[in-house]
């Protein structure tokens, strides 16, 4: 849902807003580092893959390109609340990080990026990292699959933290314009290090933390070249189903935390 909303207007126009803006009403929680600091990139059977990364070596734009919104300057987003800024997307501690920022002058900020922009995508495979996504009023984080060719729908949303809930959600289209089915959790704290694993076959979607399965579809199943991202995002007060904008409460910087990202490639064996 946050993809479509920011991204989805970026590839019909060229531009980071949407509409009439809305004025910006103008800081997580969360402690400790990953407890598995390093990734295991071994495919399961059938799977090949085709990108690991563990940020050791800093961030790699042969691995996800340029940091949102470059290469355009700083605009305001789609719900007018907060400005992209590729300086909130940063490798900090051997971990990607994602920062919604409140800046001294009363203005917000936040950044994203994706796989897309430096060409890589799977059709078909599973994608695996550890995550938390830090607890602020008015903020949430994305971590998601999204159209190769930067053409929404569809949108898998592997993880969404709306209100510190997990939200996981498929996007899909038809004639009739875009629809989605989301499934939401409350069973576990997505603020705290969790390993979340979505398994994409044409048949079946389904996305496991800690290896429960949380959410699975059957139908609707996107079946076209995907690339894996994330972003921060920032609520306005017409932002209902995040909890609305940011408040006295919200921390000045709430992180969105990403580390050994692994994503395999199908290779059509059942």
């Amino acid at each position: 849902a946050l993809a479509a909303q920011v991204m989805a207007n970026y590839e019909a126009t060229g531009q980071w807003s949407v509409g009439t803006p809305s004025t910006p009403p103008g800081s997580g929680s969360g402690t400790g580092s990953n407890p598995n600091p390093n990734p295991n990139p071994t495919p399961d059977p059938g799977f090949t893959v085709v990108l690991s990364d563990d940020f050791s070596n800093g961030y790699l734009q042969s691995h996800w390109g340029d940091p949102f919104p470059l290469p355009w300057p700083p605009g305001p987003s789609a719900n007018g609340a907060y400005i992209w800024d590729p300086n909130d997307v940063q490798v900090r501690d051997g971990e990607m990080q994602i920062t919604m920022t409140h800046h001294p002058d009363g203005h917000w900020s936040t950044s994203g990026f994706n796989s897309f922009k430096a060409g890589i995508s799977i059709t078909y495979g599973t994608v695996e990292f550890d995550a938390k996504v830090e607890h602020g009023q008015g903020t949430a984080g994305g971590i998601l699959m999204w159209p190769a060719d930067d053409t929404f729908p569809p949108e898998i949303d592997i993880l969404e933290t709306p209100m510190n809930q997990a939200l996981f959600n498929v996007h899909w289209g038809d004639s009739n314009g875009s629809h989605h089915d989301p499934i939401s959790s409350t069973a576990f704290d997505p603020s705290q290090w969790h390993h979340y694993k979505m398994t994409w076959l044409p048949d079946s979607l389904t996305i496991a933390v800690d290896g429960v399965v949380y959410a699975q579809w059957t139908s609707h199943i996107p079946d076209v070249p995907m690339s894996f991202g994330a972003l921060g995002f920032v609520g306005s007060p017409w932002d209902g189903w995040m909890g609305g904008a940011p408040d006295s409460t919200t921390p000045s910087v709430v992180t969105l935390h990403l580390d050994n990202v692994v994503m395999s490639q199908w290779n059509g064996i059942a």
